[in-house]
């Protein structure tokens, strides 16, 4: 609704024509009847179809409009000659010839059966893109009644952008008729299928309008029309197309489902918020950007209302604050394998029949798998190896076809400042470990010997701080990210939540850990690795994951799936 007051005075000058393609009599539209069998004789289902052309669409400006019936239109009719000696179905492609994606984004179609007054379809254009064949009406009985459909095309109001005025559009109605009914799961909008979704996710990004933002003398390229920037791998010496596609802004339209579903009612409660999912609904992720030729993904709901520990400890090991070490490593006094943090146990697959000690001092099996394997059982949640029995994943754990979907990566555990985004993202990536200074302090024993590694390579980790820095608008937040506390940074990003703070993946210096707080946005860099926290788990999908449905909202998301 926030975009109405902008469409005072604007007009979309754009061009809409049903193009002639081939036929005779039916110069306007196409025509493609399949030849069938029937009883041993060829038969052409142009001898059972009458079907006559309808009007152009040709309207030099088409304004944006609150529905379907102020767009521009065009009429078709088709139906059986009554000679048919079986069922016949009909269907109307919309056939892409010129697409500009800005338009896409806010164009939509409509499919009216004008002698019931209703709507057999409708649907956008926006993940299209030229040479593409929209299935805009499938299956529509053909009897000996005349029906006559009528075929809209409208600019959305809520979605107009003034900057995609002036784009030429070029779209060939086309009916066809078969004997049988047809697939329709392509009637929504879908990329080609030969495409991988990050590949659509750069093509947005590449296809649309920019602005720069320059935040300690480096300059971003942004795309504003569709929340989507180019880090540029946080350096002036990479193009500034060069770097990693991210999502920005506080309305991102990220959202993708993996076809996973809640199987029953879940409540998540923080003070005055509340978030519930029934039983049915999506699971959702967010994109957080296009990283190597995958897309990387954050989980838009907590995995537990249960507050789970990044890794604690005994009480005689860092006062039980546990250590700030994701990873697989070893001891450097006795070379003996350390397993890793408890939270990544609790995500990654391989800990199924993981045991230590709780703060009894009693072996219990822990941590061991449970939101990868969907599982129920105890789970670390606090200082000196505090424990909570009886947690279930059953609702929140990943799927088989998430599970299939999330690649192997190598994820970087580099202890960052909290300076500028540009020195946030190479620290990440840096040679400063999680415990690059210790004594025996109180929070840091010399007992710690744990050997802080700076790669990982694993399947299911958290956020990166600089994850956080560059969703919001770099046009408007300026600051060091230790200052996201300022209100136009931490409301401006769609990774921050009023709801809960959020673990990230990057160890402070000593046993801490970073995380995004719920407060007001800042980074808190000195948070115990014990403190339990709602968990957001992130992941890398495979490169080959294709979109084949959706727009990337909330209620429409990106649908994802393994080519």
């Amino acid at each position: 609704m926030k975009k109405k007051a902008r469409l005072i005075g604007y007009i979309i000058g754009v061009l809409i024509f049903i193009s002639t393609i081939v036929g005779v009599s039916y110069a306007m539209y196409r025509k493609s009847l399949y030849n069938v069998n029937i009883s041993g004789e060829l038969k052409n289902l142009n001898e059972y179809v009458i079907y006559s052309k309808g009007v152009n669409i040709s309207s030099g400006t088409l304004n944006p409009v609150a529905s379907y019936s102020s767009g521009s239109s065009a009429t078709i009719t088709f139906y059986q000659n009554g000679n048919a000696p079986y069922d016949i179905y009909g269907h109307i492609y919309l056939d892409i010839n010129t697409m500009s994606p800005a338009v896409s984004r806010e164009l939509k179609y409509t499919i009216v059966d004008n002698s019931a007054s209703s709507i057999v379809n409708e649907g956008s254009f926006y993940t299209y893109i030229s040479g593409n064949n929209l299935l805009a009406a499938a299956n529509i009985p053909l009897n000996t009644t005349e029906t006559t459909y009528t075929v809209y095309v409208w600019v959305d109001e809520e979605l107009y952008d003034s900057g995609t005025s002036n784009s030429g559009i070029n779209i060939d109605i086309r009916c066809y008729a078969t004997m049988k009914t047809i697939t329709n799961e392509h009637i929504d909008a879908v990329v080609p299928s030969t495409d991988s979704a990050a590949n659509y996710i750069k093509y947005i990004y590449d296809s649309y309008s920019k602005s720069t933002a320059t935040v300690n003398s480096i300059t971003y390229n942004l795309a504003p029309s569709v929340n989507l920037m180019n880090d540029r791998h946080a350096s002036m010496s990479v193009d500034i197309n060069g770097g990693n596609i991210r999502y920005y802004g506080e309305n991102a339209d990220n959202y993708v489902w993996l076809g996973d579903t809640y199987t029953s009612k879940y409540t998540f409660n923080s003070g005055i918020h509340q978030i519930t999912r029934n039983a049915g609904d999506k699971k959702l992720w967010r994109i957080i950007g296009v990283f190597d030729g995958r897309l990387k993904l954050v989980s838009n709901d907590p995995i537990s209302n249960t507050n789970l520990a990044w890794d604690t400890s005994a009480s005689t090991l860092n006062s039980g604050y546990g250590m700030n070490q994701w990873g697989e490593s070893t001891y450097s006094d006795t070379g003996n394998e350390y397993k890793g943090a408890d939270l990544m146990r609790l995500l990654n697959p391989g800990f199924d029949n993981n045991q230590d000690l709780n703060s009894s001092g009693n072996t219990v099996t822990v941590n061991n798998s449970l939101y990868w394997n969907k599982g129920t059982g105890t789970v670390y949640t606090g200082r000196s190896n505090a424990t909570t029995s009886n947690v279930s994943f059953e609702n929140t754990g990943l799927s088989v076809d998430e599970k299939n979907m999330i690649d192997t990566v190598t994820w970087y555990l580099g202890a960052p400042t909290l300076s500028y985004i540009n020195n946030v993202y190479e620290d990440e990536r840096g040679n400063i470990p999680g415990k690059s200074s210790c004594n025996s302090s109180s929070y840091c024993s010399v007992a710690d010997t744990v050997i802080r590694t700076l790669t990982w390579d694993g399947k299911v980790g958290l956020v990166y701080p600089s994850d956080y820095g560059y969703a919001t608008d770099l046009s408007l937040c300026t600051y060091q990210v230790g200052q996201y506390y300022n209100y136009v940074c931490y409301h401006n990003d769609w990774l921050w939540d009023h709801v809960r703070d959020q673990f990230t993946i990057s160890p402070n210096r000593t046993y801490s850990i970073f995380i995004i707080t719920t407060s007001n946005g800042y980074i808190n860099s000195s948070q115990g690795a014990y403190y339990g926290n709602r968990i957001r788990p992130a992941v890398y999908l495979k490169s080959g994951i294709t979109i084949s449905g959706g727009i990337g909202t909330e209620s429409d998301p990106y649908v994802l799936s393994l080519g």
